[in-house]
């Protein structure tokens, strides 16, 4: 559509603001083939313009050809910029693509770290409530049965904040299965 309505010779001095809207609104899509699409048909409209309508020729007049000049300039720094603005959002979306990745990994090794913390943990903390139990059932003096009661309660919590431990760590990795 561009093209066809540039190559009214009314429009002449029209298109390189049509233009440059356009390559703005495409720079918006970060697709560089439509800054270099637009630009062609850009240059195509000026060739149609110089060669079929005869529009541009050696006899528009000084002021004419400056303002002709200044369109075209225009329109290639508009690609230009766009094509920054496209680069630099390339970049920093990789940046963050990269950071990212980089925040996964570091959950993964830190659940893998949780996980291996913790099985090693459970052993001697799961003998506190066995050995508490073992020692409940033998004959003791009432106080030292007071005193080993908190000891097998305390086993028994820090097992379970383990199991938990153990529990998030598989829910992070996304192997938990149900029991």
């Amino acid at each position: 559509m561009f093209f066809f309505f540039g190559v009214h010779g009314a429009v002449l001095f029209d298109v390189s603001a049509v233009a440059c809207l356009l390559i703005l609104i495409f720079s918006m899509f970060d697709r560089k083939r439509l800054l270099y699409l637009m630009a062609a048909l850009y240059l195509l409209v000026f060739l149609y313009h110089f060669l079929i309508l005869r529009t541009i020729s050696y006899g528009i007049g000084f002021q004419n050809a400056v303002r002709l000049g200044i369109g075209a300039m225009v329109v290639m720094g508009a690609a230009l910029i766009a094509r920054v603005r496209i680069d630099r959002r390339n970049a920093a979306r990789k940046k963050y693509d990269n950071t990212l990745v980089q925040l996964e990994t570091a959950g993964r090794q830190n659940a893998e770290f949780m996980s291996n913390v913790s099985h090693e943990i459970r052993t001697p903390i799961n003998m506190v409530p066995g050995i508490s139990e073992v020692a409940l059932e033998k004959d003791f003096s009432p106080e030292l049965r007071e005193d080993i009661l908190p000891i097998k309660m305390a086993g028994k919590r820090l097992s379970n904040q383990i199991n938990n431990i153990l529990d998030y760590t598989e829910i992070v990795e996304g192997t938990l299965t149900s029991a």
